[in-house]
């Protein structure tokens, strides 16, 4: 019996799969009770607002009290972030519930490939778990699938900016 929490989302499930070899089903109860939260923070967010203009409301009204001021502007302010943080939040949980955000950044040579590293293999990305010279000088990768691939030429990595292999003649050139 495993005690590994299920997945919450398909970037948690590709975790797992990379760690793995399999993938669980989607937990619902966990992005639910998120939902709850965020949506909780939404309410109570939304009357902070309400509260900091009702207080601005009273200013305008003749009865002026510098106090009564900077209450209703720090309730305003803080109620603000809270419902943009909690917005934000549940933005970003229905873009993360469909998809999968991995995306080709760097083509950068076999030595500056590390551990952790995503590449891309076969027109799929795999999980780089070792990596280091074998016997013969060759690159070599333990892959997150069990498969060892020698890393010959430069490869696409996720997650960064692209940058071009190095030139290893390019110091050989001189005007």
């Amino acid at each position: 019996m495993s005690f590994r929490a299920r997945p919450t989302n398909v970037n948690e499930q590709l975790v797992e799969y990379a760690e793995l070899g399999y993938v669980s089903d989607v937990d619902p109860a966990g992005s639910a009770h998120s939902i709850r939260v965020s949506v909780s923070v939404v309410v109570f967010a939304t009357i902070l607002v309400a509260a900091g203009a009702a207080v601005a409301a009273v200013q305008f009204n003749g009865n002026h009290s510098t106090v009564r001021e900077v209450i209703g502007i720090v309730l305003a302010a803080i109620g603000t972030a809270l419902l943009v943080a909690a917005v934000h939040h549940l933005y970003q949980m229905a873009i993360a519930t469909d998809s999968v955000k991995i995306k080709p950044g760097a083509v950068i040579p076999p030595e500056l490939v590390r551990p952790g590293n995503w590449i891309h293999r076969k027109g799929a990305w795999a999980r780089v778990d070792e990596i280091g010279p074998d016997r013969t000088g060759r690159i070599s990768a333990l892959l997150s699938s069990g498969e060892i691939v020698y890393l010959d030429s430069s490869v696409t990595i996720a997650g960064d900016a692209f940058r071009p292999a190095g030139d290893p003649l390019g110091g050989l050139n001189r005007r």
